[in-house]
């Protein structure tokens, strides 16, 4: 009879002894089946307690006058990428203008934060989010550059404002001008 075995994921095992245990030599594999609930009930606890960010009520910063920018890697293998959009949709739902504050950008093929066979955002889109901040232009595409794995030939494309997709309309598929930001009902911006 064959056994089985596991090893910690390296991002994990970290959380578990930095953050719960604040320990470094904490062993993760000692955590159990019996005793794993409580570790996440505690890991919870500390994460809301100081980086809560499950409050879709943003009316103070919007009226603060602040802006975000976000975007998040569908490929990304870390944090799953409808987190966000179901963080973008519930604060949309308290505030139907939502977009004139907060902005979400989905990039194909990025995995968490670099990497991955897609494209990866100019600047981070902080070029942007100053231009929102300090001149009032809302960003409409964020500009993102990348190579194609299988031949390293340059991609551009231009990510698209959630709920918005970037859709081909022919041409050369590796240059953003070929895309055009769709809304699901179909028409292009």
């Amino acid at each position: 009879m064959d056994t089985c075995s596991f090893s910690a994921w390296a991002y994990g095992a970290q959380f578990y002894q930095l953050f719960i245990e604040k320990n470094i030599t904490f062993d993760a594999s000692t955590i159990t089946a019996e005793n794993l609930p409580d570790y996440m009930y505690a890991g919870y606890q500390q994460w809301e307690s100081f980086l809560g960010t499950n409050d879709a009520d943003l009316t103070s910063f919007k009226e603060a006058g602040r802006k975000l920018l976000t975007w998040h890697g569908i490929a990304d293998d870390l944090i799953p990428p409808s987190a966000s959009v179901q963080y973008y949709d519930r604060v949309a739902a308290l505030d139907i203008n939502v977009d004139q504050y907060y902005k979400l950008f989905l990039v194909p093929g990025l995995h968490h934060c670099v990497g991955g066979p897609g494209v990866y955002p100019v600047n981070g889109g902080l070029q942007q989010l100053v231009e929102w901040v300090e001149n009032g232009a809302a960003p409409y595409t964020i500009s993102a550059t990348g190579m194609q794995p299988a031949n390293g030939t340059s991609l551009s494309r231009d990510l698209c404002p959630y709920p918005l997709v970037s859709v081909y309309q022919g041409g050369d598929a590796t240059n953003a001008s070929s895309y055009r930001c769709v809304d699901t009902d179909s028409t292009s911006i």
